[in-house]
């Protein structure tokens, strides 16, 4: 548990919280893996909130693929989801193409990404 001043996700207020979060993430046979998260912040003058997340994920060879869901759930605000989804190509020799895609409640959001990385 963490308390401390911070700006309010929603108000972006400052305010004095308390945070409760708990995870659990785990890999299985055959390049599967899976996540869950779970958080409780309790605002001392703002609207209080809780989020969930959970992601799955997949890798095999030089293929790597990942989704997650998420949501906000304020305690008088509507609540807030998204879901993304990523892919990633081992070219070899330390190059990797990665490419995204995501969807959110908040501001009617969607984005995408495509880039490489490199590691020498």
């Amino acid at each position: 548990m963490q308390s401390d001043l911070v700006d309010h996700p929603i108000t972006g207020t400052p305010d004095d919280r308390d945070i409760f979060a708990l995870g659990v993430a785990a890999e299985f046979g055959g390049g599967f893996q899976a996540g869950i998260t779970f958080q409780d912040w309790d605002f001392d003058t703002e609207e209080d909130v809780t989020h969930t997340g959970i992601g799955l994920g997949y890798e095999s060879g030089p293929i790597a693929v990942h989704a997650n869901w998420g949501e906000y759930n304020f305690d008088t605000s509507a609540d807030v989801a998204g879901w993304g989804v990523a892919g990633a190509y081992d070219l070899g020799g330390g190059l990797k193409v990665h490419a995204a895609y995501a969807d959110s409640d908040a501001l009617d959001a969607e984005t995408w990404s495509l880039g490489l990385s490199m590691a020498f």
